[in-house]
């Protein structure tokens, strides 16, 4: 606990909870080859779905499945957690990837069969 101001009460440390600050430090860490770019937009949560979208779209571009296997595992794993900030679920509707995102290749095709039904959830939400 820690006091707040002219004792106006005390603000109470709540560990479970997952909001933009919990998401920018587990994203920056799971992704140190994006650190740069995450750190650069650190708390600002659209523009760092932005970025892990772009990195999506790059990964699909190149075949790359194992980096959205990663991808997929690290939004499943943030949109599982019991205490989670409402305008996470929503950053992943409207600046993550799109459905139309995976139709551009085979490899798209793939990763959308391999999409955790929460994701997939959430972006229909989307459309």
């Amino acid at each position: 606990m820690k006091p707040l101001a002219n004792n106006k009460g005390v603000l109470v440390d709540e560990p479970d909870y997952f909001g933009p600050r919990c998401f920018s430090e587990t994203a920056i860490r799971t992704f140190p080859e994006l650190a740069t770019e995450l750190t650069q937009d650190a708390e600002l949560l659209h523009v760092q779905m932005g970025t892990l979208a772009s990195a999506g779209r790059r990964a699909i571009t190149r075949g790359d499945l194992t980096f959205l296997h990663r991808l997929f595992a690290f939004l499943e794993d943030v949109l599982s957690r019991p205490r989670l900030h409402h305008e996470i679920p929503n950053a992943v509707a409207t600046s993550f990837l799109l459905p139309v995102d995976f139709e551009v290749s085979d490899t798209g095709r793939h990763a959308w069969q391999a999409l955790p039904q929460r994701i997939k959830h959430v972006l229909a939400r989307a459309i």
